[in-house]
């Protein structure tokens, strides 16, 4: 009976040391589960005290006894979460998007191993200031459709300085107010629209060409949702590159070198600080000698609206930039007007850039 009683202790003494969850970690989740109206959907045990297993939770990753992952996206869950999620201290990843979770956004101050925030699709109403206090490592931040702070809104603290390693913001009727920092890659997503910007979006619209993938795609799995944060990562490692070209368009060894100045030039355009990315001018010039290696194959009509498609393409460019200002061009939309339709009754004379967002 000794023998049997020592053995079983032994077992719990294995488990506690090699199994269990961090004691902290643990309080964290129940306050979150106890914060819920409906907890029972993310079927959780009711009596289990060890999250991380084996076998785990549902919806949680741990990395040994620490809890690393929060995945409950699209559960319908309603409530608050507490205050102090905060201590989940190794939390690299959360994925709360599209539930119903309201009330006050915790801070998510001192998570300095957290990458990966989707917040977005919720009904939270406000965002408390320290929120983007030592993110050091955040890359992607979710906040979308959340009317954070409705009688006042809010705008990025000095604290989002520190996010050195953030890619992607989006903020999509969030209520933010006041000037976005230059910083900030997304600026468009705001209805804040600069050459910068510009540039950026036209990278990432050269990687959707190399891997025939949607900019934003919340089907994918976390990591490969957001295209140029997941583009940055592969863009340098060939094996990597290779894997992840649109098998469409059939990369062969010798054009392969090609894909790969595309990469960089778009890696470039898509660069975290405004002050890094290249103008079209650059663009121009580095995608000009790659366009003449092409070979058409008919020849039908070379010469369309003034411009020479037979010229390399920054002379086209500048040949279109000439012909913009041409009174021709004007005389050749006047009269095309007769195949526009009538403009309907109240429809305005003009907009603005608010009516566009």
């Amino acid at each position: 009976m000794r023998k049997k009683f020592a053995f079983v202790l032994l077992l719990s003494l294995v488990r506690v040391v090699f199994s269990a969850t961090d004691p902290g970690d643990l309080d964290i989740l129940m306050q979150f589960r106890d914060g819920l109206e409906n907890p029972e959907l993310l079927k959780w045990p009711e009596n289990g005290d060890d999250p991380c297993g084996p076998p785990s939770w549902n919806h949680v990753v741990c990395d040994k006894s620490r809890v690393t992952q929060i995945q409950a996206q699209v559960v319908g869950l309603k409530g608050t979460l507490p205050q102090n999620l905060n201590k989940l201290s190794m939390l690299k990843n959360i994925g709360l998007q599209k539930n119903q979770l309201s009330g006050k956004l915790p801070s998510f101050s001192g998570l300095s191993n957290l990458v990966y925030a989707y917040l977005d699709y919720n009904n939270f109403d406000s965002i408390p200031a320290e929120f983007f206090d030592g993110l050091d490592n955040l890359q992607v931040l979710a906040l979308d459709h959340n009317n954070f702070n409705a009688s006042t809104g809010w705008s990025f603290p000095k604290a989002l300085q520190n996010s050195a390693q953030l890619t992607n913001l989006s903020c999509i009727n969030c209520n933010l107010i006041g000037p976005l920092p230059d910083h900030v890659p997304i600026n468009s997503v705001t209805g804040k629209i600069t050459t910068k910007a510009d540039v950026f979006s036209f990278g990432v619209v050269l990687m959707e060409l190399l891997t025939g993938l949607m900019a934003l795609d919340e089907d994918r799995p976390e990591e490969t949702q957001y295209l140029a944060a997941w583009f940055w990562h592969i863009k340098s490692d060939k094996e990597k590159l290779r894997a992840a070209i649109d098998p469409d368009l059939d990369v062969k060894d010798e054009t392969f070198e090609s894909v790969s100045i595309i990469a960089e030039l778009a890696g470039h355009c898509t660069a975290r600080e405004p002050s890094q990315r290249p103008d079209m001018g650059h663009a121009v010039n580095v995608l000009a000698p790659l366009v003449e290696k092409w070979k058409p194959l008919d020849d039908d009509n070379d010469d369309y609206c003034g411009i020479d498609y037979s010229l390399p393409l920054n002379q086209m460019v500048k040949g279109w930039q000439e012909a913009e200002g041409k009174d021709f061009s004007y005389m050749d939309l006047e009269d095309s007007k007769g195949s526009i339709p009538a403009r309907p009754t109240g429809f305005a004379e003009s907009f603005t850039s608010a009516d566009g967002r």
